[in-house]
């Protein structure tokens, strides 16, 4: 059956899935080990483990999560544990999905089948699954409408997946391929990309053309930069006189970059006639951000004064008549650049770029200026009477000698 994607422009319409934390019916006696954490579920408890356990109270040693991370992937596949076999119970499998740079991000269910009402896939926008999901589904697609779901096609660069499973029951499980046919940014000279049938469609820029945006529209007489951090820009012949009847389109983008300072070395062009007009941004059809013209060296004695632009994109449009020619003009720019770009955050850390700077949001168990050094949660000594403490992410175990238990070995 023909399915139609569904744009999604925000949250939408949310379905329930019940999943509530919890400290009283089932959950009262605190079933779940190791630091996992209990959720109500149908008058019954799921526990969700940290990584390194797993099991139905979080008491068996694991390899970690059974979802799957992608990064900077275009376009894969993810499926539910064991797929096409039948998945496992009482597992809450957490997927994510980034694409940096993407614009969009199309979901196509491959395959559905999971026990309605017990077994259900949340998705979320972005990394965050502490919300409320914005789809979320369960049951037998394939036998109960003759088809999958319909496709998502999410205005977004990353995605998230929770899936629960409960005590029993186990099916076919599912599979979802994603695709993000911009994530390659194929547009060039600040072209825009949108997806358009599973492909792309770049919009050019004033000045540009072609499937991709890399033809001149009108043979321009500018330049583009990518990614540098700093270099110069000039009018076409500089330092000699530019030419008559010419219109000349500059574009300067460096990927996350907070600011852009462009300092005039020089300017000199004819009052009224030659103008460089400066625009935040990509395009050139919009409100003009600054306007320069004629000659600043003999009028003001100097050069026009900086801008520091808060973007990590700018362009100028440079037009001439169709006489008078003179020195025209120099520009330098420079940004500092994404401190973040080495990644020196360790550890699932969140990197926040500053100006000249960066700093690291450590993930719980860490420290560090760079989130390096592993909290040792034995250091306080917590376990008792002789107990040999393990320290593990955020949490420790305490091996009790014979005759002790409790979770710091203290009652006998």
């Amino acid at each position: 059956m023909a399915i139609r994607p569904r744009i999604l422009l925000g949250v939408l319409a949310l379905i329930a899935v019940g999943k509530t934390q919890d400290t009283t019916g089932a959950c009262a006696t605190s079933p779940c080990q190791n630091g996992g954490v209990c959720y109500l579920s149908n008058n019954n408890y799921i526990c969700m483990c940290p990584s390194g356990f797993e099991g139905q109270d979080c008491n068996d040693p694991a390899g970690g999560n059974c979802g799957t991370s992608h990064f900077g992937m275009s376009s894969g596949t993810i499926t539910s544990p064991n797929y096409p076999a039948t998945y496992p119970n009482n597992r809450i499998c957490y997927y994510y999905i980034k694409i940096p740079n993407a614009r969009m991000i199309t979901l196509t269910f491959d395959a559905f089948n999971t026990e309605l009402l017990k077994d259900v896939l949340d998705v979320y926008i972005g990394p965050s699954t502490a919300g409320t999901s914005f789809m979320a589904y369960e049951g037998n697609y394939t036998t109960n409408t003759g088809g999958v779901p319909d496709d998502i096609v999410a205005m977004t660069d990353q995605i998230s997946f929770f899936f629960t499973t409960d005590r029993n029951v186990q099916l076919g499980g599912w599979s979802i391929s994603w695709a993000s046919a911009c994530a390659t940014s194929p547009c060039q000279n600040g072209g825009v990309c949108y997806l358009s049938n599973n492909n792309y469609i770049c919009m050019c820029p004033s000045g540009f053309e072609g499937q991709d945006c890399t033809d001149s529209a009108f043979g321009n007489c500018g330049t583009s930069h990518f990614g540098m951090s700093s270099g110069t820009i000039t009018s076409p012949n500089y330092p000699a006189t530019y030419p008559n009847n010419r219109i000349c389109y500059y574009y300067i983008k460096i990927p996350n970059a907070r600011m852009i300072t462009l300092t005039f070395d020089a300017f000199n062009t004819e009052l009224i006639k030659d103008v460089l007009d400066v625009y935040i941004g990509p395009s050139t059809t919009g409100t003009i951000f600054m306007s320069y013209q004629g000659n600043y060296t003999t009028n003001t004695g100097g050069v026009p004064d900086d801008i520091v632009a808060m973007t990590d994109q700018i362009s100028f449009f440079f037009t001439t008549d169709r006489n008078v020619q003179l020195g025209g003009w120099s520009i330098s720019w420079a940004s500092d650049g994404n401190q973040c770009e080495s990644n020196p955050c360790l550890n699932g850390a969140t990197c926040i770029d500053l100006q000249n700077a960066y700093q690291c949001v450590c993930a719980a168990g860490y420290e560090g200026t760079g989130c390096e050094t592993d909290i040792n949660e034995c250091a306080s000594s917590p376990c008792r009477f002789g107990a040999a403490c393990n320290n593990l992410i955020n949490l420790y175990t305490c091996a009790c000698q014979p005759g002790y238990i409790g979770t710091n070995c203290e009652m006998d």
